[in-house]
């Protein structure tokens, strides 16, 4: 079976968005999909220096935990990225992560391709203690744009809005679509 990472964006372990990576983990499991989820905020990932060398090489200078994750992202079939809207936004450590994907750019003169090639398939959820898009901000896009960019296909974007008022742990209907959602994921990825 193909493999899935799912990268946790919250700093905030065992709360709303640990909660929903994890259904939709569940649901990867029941189909026998093996699924990492890797929680941001415990590595050192260091913002993009903006130093264009990896224009060249494809690999970036930075010497970090990143080094480990790009080697994860190349072997994945499945890519899970989640995160809350912190200010209307993701969340400073799945921004780290986007924008150390950019090694995966490969430019040529006006254009550029994806060194990943156009096999990888993504979920994106956003989770936002507002009421509505409004709340959520450019969360979702600031995910998806980037991924888009490189050909990796979304197959969902997913959104759980009000977690001030009705937090996922208390939502089971949810939790339940959740789990399914995770299975189809897994079915997709699976699919090629």
């Amino acid at each position: 079976m193909e493999n899935v990472i799912a990268f946790m964006g919250s700093p905030r372990v065992g709360k709303n968005t640990d909660m929903i990576v994890d259904k939709l983990i569940e649901g990867n499991n029941q189909i026998g999909i093996k699924t990492e989820k890797i929680i941001l905020k415990d590595y050192k990932i260091n913002g993009c220096q903006g130093c264009y060398s990896c224009i060249k090489t494809g690999k970036c200078v930075v010497l970090d935990d990143m080094e480990n994750i790009h080697m994860k992202i190349k072997k994945a079939k499945g890519l899970i990225f989640a995160s809350p809207s912190y200010n209307y936004n993701i969340t400073s450590q799945m921004k780290a992560l986007i924008d150390r994907l950019f090694c995966y750019y490969d430019f040529g003169g006006n254009s550029w391709t994806s060194r990943l090639g156009n096999s990888k398939k993504a979920l994106v959820i956003g989770i936002c203690a507002g009421p509505d898009d409004n709340s959520m901000g450019y969360t979702i896009e600031a995910m998806v744009k980037p991924l888009i960019d490189l050909n990796i296909n979304i197959i969902k974007k997913l959104t759980y809005y009000n977690t001030a008022k009705n937090p996922i742990v208390n939502n089971e209907e949810y939790q339940i679509k959740l789990i399914e959602i995770g299975k189809e994921f897994g079915l997709s990825i699976n699919s090629n």
